[in-house]
């Protein structure tokens, strides 16, 4: 609760560190599977070959990314496949996206899935705990990177969770070579 009231704050400030998007993912898939076995997912991770870096701050993205890695291999059932990979949309956006097999949302549920304390099925709620906040807290988290979350039902069902994130552009300072005119008149 109170990552989610600090994250609320207006102007609330967010370190400013570079790194690599698809592994950060890659370390929140491999502690989530090890910390579910008894759940029995299958899931698989697909990565670019080469880095995608961002900027911003590498744990509150970890937590963000994690709240929703951890749901979907909650609410897919054993043996039943989840699905994860990170891209590179174009050259200015990265794109997460998880997808489960799981019992899906009601369509009038998806809009509120990211409102704090919001829970699908209140039964659920009781049965599986949780405050109703990790989806909140991704989605402020997110946004304060300057990127969008949106969850859809998938085909034929389950969810799918899309995280979309600029990617980071180096800034390339560009020193110009002196003009053949220049390099006579310094010989002279």
């Amino acid at each position: 609760l109170l990552t989610l009231a600090q994250l609320e704050r207006v102007g609330t400030p967010i370190k400013a560190e570079r790194f690599d998007l698809p592994a950060l993912v890659e370390k929140v898939v491999g502690d989530a599977v090890y910390e579910s076995q008894d759940r029995a997912a299958d899931v698989s991770f697909k990565k670019p070959a080469e880095p995608i870096m961002v900027q911003g701050d590498e744990n509150l993205m970890r937590r963000a990314i994690e709240n929703v890695v951890r749901n979907a291999i909650f609410y897919t059932a054993s043996g039943i496949k989840v699905d994860i990979a990170v891209s590179r949309r174009d050259p200015k956006w990265a794109e997460i996206e998880i997808a489960d097999k799981g019992p899906g949302v009601p369509s009038a549920a998806l809009a509120h899935l990211f409102e704090p304390f919001y829970r699908v099925d209140e039964a659920r709620a009781r049965k599986t705990g949780g405050t109703g906040v990790g989806l909140a807290i991704c989605e402020r988290a997110i946004r304060l990177h300057g990127g969008v979350v949106r969850a859809r039902n998938g085909t034929p069902r389950g969810l799918v969770v899309e995280i979309g994130m600029p990617i980071l552009v180096a800034a390339i300072t560009v020193i110009a070579a002196p003009s053949t005119t220049d390099a006579r008149k310094s010989g002279d």
